[in-house]
């Protein structure tokens, strides 16, 4: 090899021995077993999905949505964020912020689906 790369080191780096006898030949090998399109992927399903049937709904979903209500629940982020620290430290019950917050969620999800 006439070319070094230096790469971001991570748990994933995948380092080749100088003295390997077929350096390219094992660069070719990782690429095919690990490849790195699919890693994301594959993480994102393994954290999120438990079954086949819902990483296809979770991957399905996800490839095919459209937009809408992608700003449906952001005044609640930040109505949550604002009882937060309260819930944390121990002044506020959670059971108590979650009934403050259910009007507004279903008000939010009755004019999603028009009802």
């Amino acid at each position: 090899a006439d070319e070094y790369y230096w790469t971001v080191q991570a748990v994933s780096t995948t380092l080749i021995p100088k003295n390997a006898a077929d350096p390219e030949g094992l660069a070719t090998l990782r690429a095919f077993l690990w490849r790195e399109e699919d890693v994301l992927q594959s993480d994102v399903l393994a954290a999120h999905t438990n079954s086949k049937e819902s990483a296809q709904v979770f991957l399905t979903a996800n490839q095919e949505w459209q937009g809408q209500a992608s700003r449906l629940f952001q005044n609640l982020l930040g109505e949550f964020s604002d009882l937060a620290p309260q819930i944390y430290d121990g002044t506020r019950s959670t059971t108590a912020t979650m009934a403050e917050l259910k009007p507004f969620v279903q008000s939010r999800l009755d004019d999603l689906f028009n009802q």
